[in-house]
């Protein structure tokens, strides 16, 4: 159990640079309204992925665990 927990921890550190590569900035200077949609659209995307994930956990679930 404890390989599992250090391959899970592998990923998730590697998945949380991959969405930090994404929300990083240009390196020319912009404003803060220059930003926003950056932002808006990294966090749009991640919403829906969340969501995308919590669906197919709650479809797994009902098919794989009937009471």
């Amino acid at each position: 159990m404890t390989g599992a927990y250090y391959v899970e921890t592998g990923v998730s550190q590697y998945l949380g640079s991959v969405v930090a590569n994404f929300a990083r900035m240009p390196s020319n200077d912009l404003s803060s309204l220059q930003f926003l949609p950056l932002y808006t659209k990294l966090f749009f995307g991640l919403g829906w992925l969340a969501a995308g994930g919590a669906a197919v956990a709650m479809q797994w679930q009902s098919s794989c665990c009937r009471c």
